[in-house]
């Protein structure tokens, strides 16, 4: 695994001497005390590397490695004890240099490492840059020396693009130092130290100022000097620590092509099966819809069929009935007709009279009721018929609507098991495709065979490409469990990798063994 101390490595005594120096006194009490007088903060780092004039190699080494993990331990809450490994120390000091610039914290140590590279050294730059605009006319005088001299230095075909991109009708130490401190950007001042390096500034002055300007941001001051520890490591060892795209696994010269045409398949097929998913969800839920309404339509038909039964004999109940009062109050009738005949002087005092009266009425009331109880009886009766006709019709329909929808998911259920099948063919192909090249690149690595076809069906070539960099680096270091963010629920480690904007691989893995790789909020 490469870490910060590759860089170190390639740095020369007196750059670690420096990095001790800085790491020592850059402290936000020392700061504090200094805030307006930054030239006793260079003092006190200038005094603490002449101590260090003496020491060898190996001891600067040893004394790096525990300020780096002092300086760990001041913004951590975790404790880091004395004999942690130069790999997992890499992690952290990455891991905390990171939150200088709010850098994602699942990309992997080498990506984060070279992010706070660049960034650190725009604001580096821009802190440069400030102070140029402020210098005196005698440091103006000191720089434009140091460009000359970076010049004879430097190397010529260099030079020559330099002086074709700056333009200036003489390209020496003055007119590169008003092109440059005149700019807003610091894209020219980032040419120029490109070709000239950084020795024509005062490399220390520079540090100090950036670390304060962080602190004078409400940044942490400690995380402001491990970037910029991170920085002159990255540089020290060539500029980049990502692991290259090109040297991944699942990596190809036609990685853009592949994703639009090798993938397209399975792209297509996974996209089938979720549009698929979704119109089977869709149509058994409406036939589970129509089904509820039939149970509702047979039950409404079943009352209207067994009221309009009851009304039918209700109805020749009532006809029976008013054929039976007929029948019964016809003498009724002849008596009171006769009694009126015979009697042209009627006298309420006659007691036959009245009754025979009374007899009368009550049959005429009798017969009065049972006529409107028969015309109400057939309203009834043909409301019930018009009902129960409705009924069938809409019970008809929705037999057809509930016959169409079976068919078509038959259909769409057959369609769904062909793509199902392939894409499991396919997925199959591509997961031992797969299995082969990591069992062939991740040495100490373990992989549950499920993971491979999961990783195929939810990842993008490009995004397992971003996957396996997480991968390789766990692969290649010692001590796994620094990759974790936290513990899952069975007690094994979990760790997260950015693979694109805004999607993540969650890789749950006990030491050298991956249990699962998932996409990160989303069980599979």
């Amino acid at each position: 695994m490469v870490t910060i101390f590759d860089g170190f490595a390639k740095l020369s005594d007196d750059e670690i001497r420096g990095q001790i120096a800085l790491l020592k006194c850059m402290t936000l009490s020392n700061a504090m005390k200094e805030v307006v007088q930054l030239a006793n903060v260079r003092r006190m780092v200038d005094a603490s590397y002449n101590e260090l004039e003496e020491l060898e190699r190996d001891t600067l080494d040893d004394m790096l490695k525990q300020e780096l993990i002092r300086k760990c331990q001041a913004v951590s809450v975790a404790a880091i004890k004395e004999d942690v490994s130069l790999e997992e120390l890499h992690i952290l000091v990455v891991r905390e240099a990171a939150r200088v610039y709010m850098i994602d914290d699942d990309k992997t140590p080498g990506q984060k490492a070279d992010e706070i590279h660049d960034r650190y050294y725009e604001h580096y730059l821009k802190v440069l840059q400030r102070k140029m605009g402020k210098m005196t006319e005698k440091e103006n005088e000191r720089l434009e020396m140091q460009i000359q001299k970076a010049i004879t230095q430097s190397n010529i075909e260099d030079l020559r693009r330099l002086a074709a991109e700056m333009m200036l009708r003489e390209f020496n130490g003055k007119t590169i130092r008003i092109r440059i401190t005149s700019e807003k950007s610091t894209t020219m001042l980032k040419k120029v130290i490109d070709v000239m390096g950084l020795r024509i500034f005062d490399g220390m002055e520079g540090v100090i100022s950036t670390a304060n300007d962080s602190m004078m941001m409400f940044c942490r001051l400690e995380r402001a000097i491990l970037a910029e520890c991170v920085w002159t490591a990255v540089n020290g060892y060539g500029k980049r620590m990502r692991i290259p795209d090109d040297l991944m696994p699942s990596y190809s010269n036609g990685l853009l092509q592949e994703e639009n045409e090798k993938e397209k398949i399975l792209l297509i097929l996974i996209s089938r099966e979720e549009q698929l998913n979704k119109t089977l969800r869709s149509l058994l839920s409406e036939i589970d819809k129509l089904n509820k309404q039939v149970v509702i339509k047979e039950g409404v038909l079943e009352r209207d069929l067994k009221k309009l039964e009851e009304t039918r004999k209700e109805q020749e109940d009532t006809i029976t009935y008013k054929e039976k009062i007929l029948s019964d109050g016809e003498n009724t009738k002849k008596a009171y007709e006769e009694y009126l005949r015979s009697h042209p002087v009627k006298n309420n005092s006659d007691l036959e009279y009245r009754k025979l009266k009374q007899d009368y009425e009550n049959l005429a009331r009798d017969v009065r009721n049972n006529e409107l109880k028969t015309i109400s009886l057939e309203k009834n009766i043909s409301r019930l018929e018009e009902s129960v006709e409705n009924q069938h019709k809409q019970l008809e329909q929705i037999n057809q609507s509930l016959s169409g929808l079976r068919e078509e998911l038959v259909l769409h259920v057959q369609e769904f098991n062909e793509v199902i099948t392939n894409l499991e063919n396919e997925a199959g192909y591509r997961a031992q495709v797969l299995k082969r090249k990591w069992e062939t690149h991740f040495k100490t690595l373990l992989f549950d065979g499920k993971i491979y076809e999961i990783v195929v069906k939810y990842f993008t070539q490009r995004e397992i490409v971003s996957l396996e960099r997480m991968l390789w680096e766990m692969d290649t270091c010692s001590t796994k469990g620094a990759f974790a963010s936290k513990k899952g629920k069975n007690g094994n480690l979990v760790a997260f990798c950015m693979v694109n904007t805004g999607k993540y691989a969650e890789i749950v893995y006990e030491d050298c063994q991956i249990i699962e790789i998932k996409v990160k909020g989303r069980q599979l």
